[in-house]
């Protein structure tokens, strides 16, 4: 299943039985909700950083940064960053 089929299940569910009006409240609580669990994912990936980094690396991964501009910076930012490839970002815990 496509996720952009996946985020509109829940609140089409939801709104079967609250109503067709309350779809587009419970939408926004959906994406609120989804928005908070990406936070909270990159905030313990990245718990180690400073809150600088951290914002940083956040900022780039939602921005969707070309890989081109976002290891440069990554190499600038961290001493030796574990989680850079030759040419990707692991996101992970994998040593």
């Amino acid at each position: 299943m496509c996720y952009y089929l996946g985020y509109y299940l829940v609140p089409s569910g939801l709104g079967k039985w609250f109503g067709l009006d309350s779809v587009k409240y419970i939408s926004f609580a959906w994406l609120w909700f989804g928005l908070f669990l990406s936070l909270l994912w990159i905030h313990q990936i990245f718990k180690s950083f400073s809150l600088l980094k951290r914002t940083v690396a956040t900022f780039m991964i939602w921005s969707g940064a070309y890989v081109a501009v976002m290891i440069p910076v990554l190499e600038k930012l961290f001493d030796k960053p574990s989680f850079l490839g030759s040419n990707s970002v692991f996101i992970g815990r994998g040593e």
